[in-house]
């Protein structure tokens, strides 16, 4: 259990104030809600009140392992003008502690450095508030110890994330099936004959944000966003043929579909019964973290089923 303090302020988005408690109390974390306006009662930016759990002045957060900040425009304006707010935000990134940010907030972290030479989002238009940062168009970057979230609706896989952080992805895929969290693409797959043409492709022409890549060997893997925790997956090979694997099809074409899910053997245990055709039985991906099989359909198309660990 981590101890998590969020600051409250006049004129926040009430979605980013509010979902990041729950998720994070369901997860089992110690959260206090802290108001930087010299009162409990919080009026958010859609004339909702909210009641902080204590005034900012009332504790001295040495115990905070996570410290995060909900938008709006008016709310991330008092946080930013709130001097003992800023003072313990330095001390905690000094310190090497988590901090988050939402929506109009990581300005607040532009303006202390936070960003300077990370990769950051924020609400749309306000990229220019983050001083020496690389802005990218994704709903939450986690880059060191900054997590910061595009806007309102980034308010779920923002919290996500951050249980993500603090108790593992376990607690996370518990906490989304408990949700009812309708997720169930994780990526789309194509072999592809030569990744940088591929790569301008996606990012100049299409407009899809990269994200990371991966070094599995005989094969590199690139990874472009697709919305939300979607991906598209580009694949490789340094076979000149591109049969380095059994699974490898025609290079250049749609691979397979890759479904998320919690319940992996479940669903191998289903596909055996129904003598569905395997082309990989279930094992461990070390260097993706999941486990994963894959089958293909009626039609052909192949599909991976996994679950991350």
């Amino acid at each position: 259990m981590a101890k998590v303090y969020e600051f409250l302020a006049d004129g926040l988005e009430e979605v980013e104030a509010i979902t990041p408690v729950d998720f994070l109390r369901r997860a089992g974390n110690d959260v206090t809600t802290v108001s930087v306006m010299g009162q409990k009662k919080i009026l958010g930016s859609h004339n909702i009140y909210l009641a902080a759990d204590a005034v900012f002045e009332e504790l001295d957060f040495k115990d905070g392992e996570l410290f995060i900040l909900p938008g709006g425009g008016l709310g991330t304006r008092n946080l930013s003008e709130h001097k003992g707010l800023r003072e313990l935000l330095n001390q905690a990134y000094t310190e090497g502690k988590r901090v988050a940010a939402i929506c109009a907030a990581p300005s607040v972290f532009g303006a202390l450095g936070f960003v300077n030479g990370k990769k950051a989002t924020v609400y749309p238009g306000m990229e220019d508030t983050l001083a020496g940062a690389e802005p990218v168009d994704l709903a939450v970057v986690t880059d060191g110890t900054v997590t910061t979230g595009h806007g309102p609706g980034a308010a779920m896989e923002f919290a996500l994330e951050l249980v993500r952080l603090l108790n593992g992805e376990a607690a996370e895929e518990k906490l989304r099936e408990q949700l009812v969290f309708q997720r169930k693409l994780d990526h789309i797959t194509i072999n592809v004959k030569d990744m940088r043409k591929t790569e301008e492709f996606y990012a100049d022409v299409i407009g899809l944000q990269k994200l990371y890549n991966v070094d599995m060997g005989d094969h590199q893997i690139h990874y472009f966003s697709l919305g939300g925790d979607a991906m598209l997956e580009l694949i490789q090979y340094e076979e000149p043929e591109g049969e380095a694997h059994p699974s490898v099809k025609t290079k250049g074409i749609l691979r397979h579909l890759a479904i998320r899910t919690s319940h992996l053997d479940e669903i191998w245990e289903r596909a055996k019964k129904a003598g569905v055709k395997v082309n990989c039985e279930p094992g461990y991906v070390e260097k993706l973290r999941f486990r994963n099989f894959l089958i293909e359909d009626p039609n052909g198309v192949e599909l991976e089923i996994l679950q991350r660990a």
